[in-house]
C-alpha cells in the first residue's frame, strides 16, 4: 500500500546528512530521512562531530545540488511520503518525531546513498582516518629577540611531578651569568598532545583546549602587577604538536623561533613523540644550536630522559 505523499514542496536547506528543511504551508519544517543516522558533522549538539558525519553532509549536499552552508543552487523541490495512507494533516500529526521532524522518503537512489554513508560510519568507526596533522603556539612576553651574551650551556632536568622554579632560575642565571641583574631571555617550551586529546583530534576533529591544558609553564611570567616566579624571562612560547608531527618538526618558522630562544625545555610526556618526531629535524638542529652558543636545554620526565646521548625511546615499535 503506497503511503500519503505530500508533492513539489521547496527545499530551503541540507542541515546534515541525515536532515533537510523544506518549506510547508509556507513554514520551514525540519525533515528526518527515514532509517537513516548518521554521525554528527556541525558542533553544539549532544554528540561528538565526526570524519563520518562531516562526509555524510558533504554527500548529502552534493546530491541535493547545495552549496558548503547547505543552500540549494536553485529551486530543488521533493516529495513528503509517508508510510500511511492517513489524510495530509492527520499523517502531520502522527508522523511527526520527538525532535519535531518528519520523515522524508526520496527517490530509491537516495536510500542507495543512505546506505552507502550507514556502512562508511561504519567503517570510520572501526578504522578513523587521521586528522591533519597541527602544531599549535602560543606567545606571551616581549615578542622582540633579546639575543643576549650567554655563558652556559646549562641543564635543567626534572624527574616529573611538580617542576621545581629554583632548579629553572639557577638554570637562567647560569647562562645569562648573573643573579640579579636586567639581562632576559626567552623560553621555548615543547611539547606533544595527550594520548586523550590526541584521539579526540584525530577521531572527532575536536581542538584540544590550549589555554587550559598545555600554557602551565606561561604563569611564570609575571601578570599585570605581580612578582613575577622566575627572574630574567623576557617572553615564553609555546608549540605543542600532534602526532606523528615530523613534517611539522622541519617548519622553518617553529626552527626560527627555537634558534633565537636562550632556554629550550620539553615538557612531560611520552619520549617515544619526541624521539619519533624531532630526531634528524630542523627542530633537533636548532636545538643543538642554543647549546652551541652557551644556551639552557631543559626537560621533565620524558622530556628529561630524551637529553643524554644514549636513551630509552619507550616506542613499541621501532621505525
Amino acid at each position: 500500500m503506497k503511503g500519503t505523499v505530500i508533492r513539489n514542496l521547496k527545499l530551503t536547506k541540507v542541515v546534515d546528512g541525515d536532515t533537510i528543511k523544506i518549506l510547508l504551508d509556507n513554514n520551514e519544517e525540519s525533515i528526518r530521512f527515514v532509517c537513516l543516522d548518521t554521525e554528527e558533522s556541525q558542533h553544539g549538539g549532544s554528540k561528538p562531530v565526526t570524519n563520518a558525519g562531516i562526509l555524510a553532509s558533504k554527500w548529502a549536499k552534493e546530491y541535493f545540488g547545495a552549496n558548503d552552508r547547505g543552500i540549494p543552487n536553485g529551486d530543488v523541490r521533493v516529495d513528503l511520503e509517508f508510510d500511511t495512507d492517513d489524510p495530509v494533516d492527520v499523517c502531520l500529526r502522527k508522523h511527526r518525531g520527538n525532535y519535531g521532524k518528519e520523515y522524508f522518503k526520496d527517490k530509491l537512489r537516495f536510500m542507495f546513498l543512505a546506505l552507502a554513508v550507514v556502512l562508511f560510519g561504519l567503517l570510520m568507526a572501526l578504522f578513523p582516518s587521521p586528522a591533519q596533522a597541527k602544531v599549535w603556539h602560543e606567545l606571551d612576553g616581549n615578542a622582540e629577540d633579546v639575543n643576549p651574551q650567554l655563558i652556559g650551556p646549562a641543564y635543567d632536568l626534572g624527574g616529573g611531578g611538580v617542576d621545581v622554579d629554583r632548579a629553572s632560575q639557577w638554570t637562567i642565571d647560569q647562562v645569562r651569568d648573573c643573579e640579579d641583574c636586567s639581562k632576559t631571555v626567552d623560553l621555548v617550551v615543547l611539547r606533544f598532545l595527550t594520548d586523550a586529546d590526541q584521539k579526540a583530534w584525530d577521531r572527532y576533529g575536536e581542538e584540544p583546549n590550549i589555554q587550559a591544558d598545555y600554557l602551565g609553564y606561561h604563569e611564570l611570567l609575571p601578570s599585570d602587577n605581580s612578582q613575577p616566579k622566575l627572574q630574567g624571562l623576557d617572553s615564553i612560547e609555546t608549540f605543542v604538536f600532534s602526532n606523528p608531527g615530523r613534517q611539522d618538526a622541519d617548519d622553518a618558522d617553529i626552527a626560527e623561533a627555537i634558534e633565537k630562544a636562550e632556554f629550550v625545555f620539553f615538557a612531560g610526556g611520552d619520549q617515544c613523540k619526541y624521539a619519533r618526531n624531532f630526531k634528524g629535524t630542523a627542530i633537533e638542529s636548532a636545538i643543538e644550536s642554543v647549546q652551541a652558543r652557551g644556551g639552557a636545554i631543559g626537560g621533565t620526565s620524558a622530556g628529561a630522559m630524551i637529553q643524554g646521548e644514549w636513551i630509552f625511546n619507550a616506542c613499541s615499535e621501532m621505525g
